[in-house]
């Protein structure tokens, strides 16, 4: 997630009612890794709803993960003993590239 997140950064990260394509998720994947990675989508299956999500530098894409695995959305970050927010824009610009993928197939 460089360069918005950066090593030793302690990440702030609260349970959400909705998650929205462009905030960063903290989720355990399907082998019990936590992971923190954007949210490009949101997808209805078969199985419930799933939450489609790529590291901002990643090649591709993770297996979409259940909410059930969602531990929070990231609030805010320490850095250096300094508490932080995330930098709206590059959410919106993330949100935007997501919405394109899904209407495109991107």
């Amino acid at each position: 997630m460089h360069p918005v997140l950066r090593d030793g950064d302690i990440l702030l990260a609260r349970p959400a009612r909705l998650y929205w394509p462009g905030q960063v998720l903290v989720f355990v994947d399907q082998h019990g890794l936590i992971y923190c990675h954007r949210l490009l989508a949101v997808i209805r299956s078969s199985e419930g709803w799933k939450y489609c999500c790529k590291g901002d530098h990643s090649p591709g894409r993770d297996e979409p993960v259940g909410r059930e695995r969602i531990l929070g959305r990231v609030v805010g970050l320490l850095r250096e003993d300094r508490r932080l927010s995330l930098p709206v824009l590059p959410q919106l610009w993330h949100w935007a590239a997501s919405l394109k993928e899904v209407i495109c197939g991107r």
